[in-house]
């Protein structure tokens, strides 16, 4: 299908920032957003999505909130898992006919222009689909082989994306009258992995905004080799099941097989590997292929699960 033009002019958008037990980094994202520069002709709320019933951030949401350049609302969603909370979101912008949904993380810090950058790249390319930059800040005792284990795509500004990065990205309501987030992924992520392929089922384009930069402060957790191994396994399994529901049971044969030729790939790799990082990124390629046989005959990885989550 072909979706329907739209203007941003006088329409109303909703930044949802999804929270789950980080006050310190909620707080920063927040006072981030009281600096942002509000475009001209649009009516802008936040919503703070809440995902953690024992631990709930409506204490620095009532300390920032008068801060804040436009309206905000709290709401609790109690279904633990991040389909959940982004489908909260959705169903927020349906019932008060917003047109443009953005979704921020909470351990993410924004830009003063960030919300110009996505809406400049939306207008050019007519997109009902953008994707920003994540700018990842490393600490500065973070081991050699981590800039490249989190290494992420950078595409050059207005290009066309493989898939959208939740954590800073920009969708608009005829995307979201029609798709959900898939409960199948609540817990294990790959919920964003799965939206792109389906809203590109669609014929929807995801185009990229290089200049609509957040900064994302690489928590302590991520720099563990255990951290990334276990998220190149659920990656693998995610992929599995994404491509399991977009093609069909007849995909798996194929996928077990891909699986196994990353896996032995991998093995090699780690044999031949001559540093610490190429070692590295040989092991998490494994994982990705383990992850991609078992996930291919349905295991999966709740990485978001209460006995997993890592929250600061």
């Amino acid at each position: 299908m072909t979706p329907s033009r739209t203007s941003t002019n006088q329409s109303k958008l909703v930044i949802a920032v999804l929270t789950c037990s980080r006050p310190v980094l909620l707080k920063a994202a927040l006072d981030s957003l009281s600096k942002l520069v509000p475009p001209k002709e649009i009516q802008m709320e936040l919503l703070l999505v809440d995902n953690a019933e024992e631990t709930p951030a409506i204490d620095i949401f009532t300390e920032c909130r008068p801060h804040l350049p436009f309206p905000a609302k709290y709401v609790l969603e109690p279904q633990r898992g991040l389909s959940y909370a982004r489908n909260r979101a959705i169903s927020h912008c349906l019932q008060t006919n917003a047109q443009w949904l953005i979704f921020l993380d909470d351990d993410e810090t924004v830009q003063p222009d960030w919300i110009l950058q996505l809406m400049q790249i939306q207008q050019r390319h007519k997109a009902f689909l953008i994707t920003g930059k994540i700018n990842k800040l490393f600490p500065q005792d973070a081991p050699a082989w981590s800039y490249a284990a989190l290494e992420t795509t950078d595409y050059q500004n207005g290009d066309e994306c493989y898939e959208l990065d939740t954590g800073n990205s920009m969708i608009h309501a005829d995307v979201f009258r029609q798709l959900l987030f898939d409960p199948q992924f609540a817990l294990s992520g790959g919920e964003d992995s799965d939206y792109s392929a389906q809203a590109k089922k669609l014929g929807f384009r995801i185009v990229y905004a290089q200049h609509a930069v957040v900064n994302e402060d690489v928590q302590p957790y991520k720099l563990t080799l255990s951290w990334n191994l276990k998220r190149s396994f659920r990656g693998g399994c995610a992929r599995a099941g994404i491509d399991k529901k977009l093609y069909g049971v007849s995909i798996v044969p194929r996928k077990i097989v891909r699986g196994c030729l990353t896996l032995l790939k991998a093995i090699f790799r780690i044999a031949i590997a001559r540093s610490r990082t190429e070692r590295v990124l040989a092991l998490m390629s494994a994982m990705q292929g383990l992850g991609l046989c078992l996930g291919s005959l349905g295991v999966s990885f709740s990485e978001y699960s209460p006995q997993n989550y890592q929250a600061q």
